[in-house]
């Protein structure tokens, strides 16, 4: 068993990591990942996710709010192949079968107003969110 030390932080062993962040793939071979929160603050509003909304708009998630109910259904993990693979993977530099394409729920400003709606996007490791869409409106 694996300790994880940087500094003075200690983050356990891989086991209590995996427990945490990761929970097992179900019988459909989607697996399920812990929610991901926004962050609330000057610093964080840089780094909120870029959207793009069903009618090709740009919108960002609310700031303070999480992603939910978010699982991997395509991709490394799970039974089903990434279309785009071979074009993600020669824009950036990473091989096809390390890609995931992941949903969640979240909220978006959209005209002043903050809309729940089911998200969509692509990650590798090295890669956080990229290429975020609303797929549909939950409101």
């Amino acid at each position: 068993m694996v300790s994880f030390f940087t500094g003075f932080f200690y983050f356990g062993t891989y086991e209590e990591w995996y427990n945490k962040h990761v929970s097992k793939s179900n019988k459909s071979g989607i697996l399920e990942l812990a929610d991901i929160p926004i962050g609330k603050n000057l610093g964080a509003a840089a780094f909120r996710d870029e959207i793009k909304l069903p009618n090709g708009q740009l919108a960002k998630i609310t700031e303070g709010t999480k992603i939910t109910k978010v699982v991997v259904f395509a991709g490394k993990g799970t039974k089903r192949k990434i279309n785009v693979a071979k074009y993600l993977s020669k824009q950036y530099n990473i091989p096809e079968s390390e890609w995931k394409k992941v949903r969640g729920e979240g909220f978006v400003d959209y005209h002043g107003v903050s809309r729940r709606a089911e998200l969509h996007w692509f990650e590798a490791k090295g890669i956080d969110r990229i290429k975020m869409k609303v797929k549909r409106w939950l409101d």
